[in-house]
């Protein structure tokens, strides 16, 4: 969970022998539910507490047997000339 300190002051406890620190009118992420809660519940009840955001897994979309591969730019084919030179006599 996210732990939001809405007042200027640091504040560190600690819980269940680990100690958080969430500094003034900042937030402190990925703070478990339980400990969070605990927290709030029976120290500082001014807290605001939120879930944390949960990324979302998208499956990549999976290319169909007839598209033609997709090619970056930095990967074309180009010709390259090299002009021919004689050689000079003496």
């Amino acid at each position: 969970m996210i732990v939001k300190n809405p007042t200027p002051n640091d504040i560190t406890v600690k819980i269940e022998g680990i100690e958080y620190t969430v500094l003034g009118n900042d937030e402190l992420k990925n703070v478990p539910a339980e400990h969070a809660e605990q927290w709030k519940n029976k120290l500082h009840g001014f807290l605001v507490l939120a879930a944390d955001a949960k990324v979302k897994e998208v499956e990549a979309p999976k290319p169909t047997p007839d598209a033609a591969p997709l090619k970056s730019e930095a990967h074309k084919e180009v010709e390259v000339k090299t002009p021919s030179v004689a050689p000079k006599k003496k």
